[in-house]
């Protein structure tokens, strides 16, 4: 499960996630398509990489005729586990294409985030709450942001901020440690391999 995913196939699997955990299980080429505007002939070829590699099964739907049913192989994953604890989470995305390069495990946080704290040099915010189906309060990230923020991660709730950080993660670490917050620092595959992992990620 470790071979690399070209971007589409990785925006897949995240939307299909998204909507698993909305209750919504199967999907058809049309309902991707339509979702993410994608055509459907590039969709049959990422669907059929995804196929191989275990991530999907599919199914003909006998109420429709031959039409294809794809859900998620929901045993190579572990989509409800571990599950978003009350805390601080810096979603650092440093050099990606957001929302392509987001990971199940950010996809999971933003999901259960009381507030999302939003660097001001991030682009994409409309399309990842689209895609998120965010209920989250969103608010800029600034000193004041942070400290309401804090305040509420201390208070048992999820709270998380995204966006290219570089240095500044040092910054929002040493915040979360004066307040007394649980914190982890969570990163995308792009941001990796710039940026050496840390302990706390």
């Amino acid at each position: 499960m470790g071979d690399r995913l070209p971007p589409s196939a990785k925006l897949v699997l995240g939307y299909m996630y998204i909507e698993y955990m909305s209750g919504r299980v199967h999907l058809t080429i049309n309902d991707l398509a339509k979702a993410l505007g994608l055509s459907e002939r590039r969709l049959r070829s990422v669907l059929g990489v995804l196929r191989e590699r275990g991530y999907l099964e599919a199914y003909i739907d006998p109420s429709h005729g031959r039409r294809i049913l794809y859900r998620l192989s929901l045993q190579n994953f572990y989509l409800d586990s571990p599950a978003i604890e009350p805390g601080f989470y810096i979603l650092e995305c440093g050099n990606c294409a957001l929302p392509w390069d987001l990971t199940l495990r950010q996809y999971a946080i933003i999901r259960a985030t009381a507030l999302l704290l939003v660097h001001p040099a991030f682009k994409d915010l409309e399309e990842l709450v689209k895609l998120t189906k965010c209920t989250c309060k969103i608010e800029g990230l600034n000193h004041e942001s942070l400290r309401r923020g804090l305040e509420l991660a201390r208070g048992g709730y999820a709270v998380s901020a995204i966006g290219h950080f570089g240095d500044d993660v040092d910054r929002l670490i040493e915040a979360a440690k004066s307040a007394g917050v649980k914190y982890a620092v969570v990163r995308n595959m792009v941001a990796r391999r710039g940026i050496p992992a840390r302990a706390d990620a």
